[in-house]
């Protein structure tokens, strides 16, 4: 529990992600909103693979997805966006990406790689 607070109140792409949903929330309909939309799926992709804690996190929160969520709201609820194309690609790469950490994921569960390690303790 106080190794979660520390984390979700020292990382700074983490208020990048609490700030940009608030001003998607409040402000829905500016300017600011697609950018805001934009700025906190690269930060949610980002914490998803920080580091092992982040990936921890990540893929129990469901950050990546996340992530491609927002994009795609960038891409359809703003496409004449400065930033509508790019989220559209970039919500390609970050599928490929959570597709590669599930196969990547059921590959480990089958292979039964730490069974024995963890075993030994």
């Amino acid at each position: 529990m106080a190794l979660t607070r520390h984390h979700l109140e020292h990382e700074c792409l983490q208020h990048t992600v609490d700030i940009c949903s608030l001003i998607l929330k409040k402000y829905p309909k500016t300017d600011s909103a697609p950018l805001a939309a934009y700025r906190e799926a690269c930060a949610e992709e980002r914490l998803s693979n920080f580091n092992p804690w982040w990936r921890w996190m990540g893929a129990h929160e469901g950050l990546l997805a996340n992530a491609i969520g927002h994009m795609n709201l960038v891409a359809s609820r703003y496409p004449k966006s400065s930033v509508a194309s790019e989220a559209a690609d970039y919500s390609k790469v970050f599928s490929d990406e959570l597709a590669a950490q599930k196969t990547y994921e059921t590959t480990l569960k089958k292979s039964n790689v730490f069974s024995g390690w963890m075993n030994s303790y």
